[in-house]
């Protein structure tokens, strides 16, 4: 049979590539073992790399220039921890394995976008330096008012590169491929919070309310974003619920917000901005985007809203996966909503979700973090 990465070489069309082989990626998240999937979607994300241009393919080249880690001893040893192309949402979802035992004794290096390095500098705790990886700028091409996009022309990138001295290094490992060099094994999945942050933010909410963060939409260019992005008219029917105050964690699409006097639109300038309004909520209610991996990975109460006609989410994704229990397998607060409902469904039954939480809020008098399931 022909290698599967020669067989999406032949087809040039990067946007039916990605859908192939995020598939295959997804499946692969079936398997038993933890470090099967994150072998294969390491795989992916090299395939990608391939299919990004000649100035990300210089960059990968001069990555190539070190040596792989392949569970070798790291004492005293430098180590580049590169984001691959996988979604930003990685950064926060695949960090976790920093904190392995393996890293203590490491000098670790890790390479993120430049949305995301002022959050993962404060993670002094698994990471002692930050570099800004460029490549990413390019990930939402098109997308010419997002205030997150930084262009680089092709030189002006290999001069960038140029400037970084990967000799210094002894090993490097993709993000998503550190899960399969520790074989972690997926039954063992330490849910602990592995994303902190310093500082508040000067957002204000009000402790008699529920106070909630709400993201129904991620990045437009994405393939599957008609099916995994909800419908923001039947999102605001929620705003009908008047002890609740929702804050928008979009950063775009929030006009005409201002006409629900509990509803607080906020501007981000990156995730470290995201972040530290987070921390100040009860529960974060998202799709699936990156906002929803940083607020599980902050330790927050979350909950994944999709729906039936997502077959990636409903079916293979492993992110989501639960117990039958409803457990989440990777975060302590965590369930899905609307695998086997349409829009108006899931938004139904979130409603009556919320209705609950405030009930259990006033007659049990605990903590909203508290009483997420």
């Amino acid at each position: 049979m022909e290698n599967r990465e020669v067989v999406f070489m032949k087809n040039r069309d990067y946007s039916k590539i990605t859908k192939k082989s995020e598939l295959i990626g997804h499946a692969a998240c079936i398997l038993p073992k933890l470090w099967q999937q994150s072998r294969s979607l390491s795989n992916i994300s090299r395939l990608r790399w391939s299919l990004a241009g000649k100035a990300n393919m210089y960059y990968r080249e001069k990555l190539d220039e070190v040596p792989n880690w392949e569970g070798e001893d790291l004492s005293g040893k430098k180590i580049l921890i590169h984001f691959g192309f996988s979604g930003i949402g990685d950064v926060f979802f695949f960090s976790r394995f920093l904190a392995d035992s393996r890293f203590k004794e490491a000098d670790v290096t890790f390479f993120c976008t430049p949305i995301t390095s002022g959050l993962m500098r404060e993670q002094t705790h698994i990471i002692k330096e930050v570099v800004e990886e460029p490549y990413i700028v390019r990930q939402a091409e098109g997308d010419d008012n997002s205030p997150w996009v930084i262009r680089f022309p092709e030189e002006d990138f290999k001069s960038f590169i140029d400037d970084i001295d990967f000799s210094i290094y002894d090993y490097k490992s993709d993000i998503l491929k550190l899960a399969y060099d520790l074989e972690v094994d997926a039954e063992k999945i330490d849910k602990s919070p592995h994303i902190f942050v310093k500082g508040e933010s000067d957002v204000q909410v009000d402790a008699s309310k529920l106070n909630v963060g709400i993201c129904w939409g991620g990045n437009q260019f994405h393939h599957r974003d008609k099916l995994r992005s909800a419908p923001r008219e039947k999102i605001e029917s929620l705003f009908e619920n008047k002890k609740t105050n929702f804050y928008s964690l979009q950063i775009k699409d929030n006009e005409g917000l201002e006409k629900y006097d509990n509803v607080f639109v906020s501007e981000f300038k990156d995730f470290t901005a995201t972040a530290q309004l987070i921390k100040k909520l009860d529960l974060i209610i998202s799709v699936d985007t990156a906002v929803l991996n940083l607020a599980g990975a902050m330790g927050k109460p979350v909950w994944l809203i999709t729906q039936k006609a997502d077959p990636i989410h409903n079916k293979i994704d492993f992110r989501w996966t639960c117990t039958d229990k409803g457990i989440n397998t990777w975060f302590k607060n965590a369930k899905a909503i609307g695998l086997e409902k349409n829009w108006d469904e899931t938004i139904e039954e979130v409603s009556e979700e919320l209705v609950k939480l405030i009930i259990n809020r006033i007659s049990l008098g605990l903590q909203t973090d508290s009483v997420t399931h």
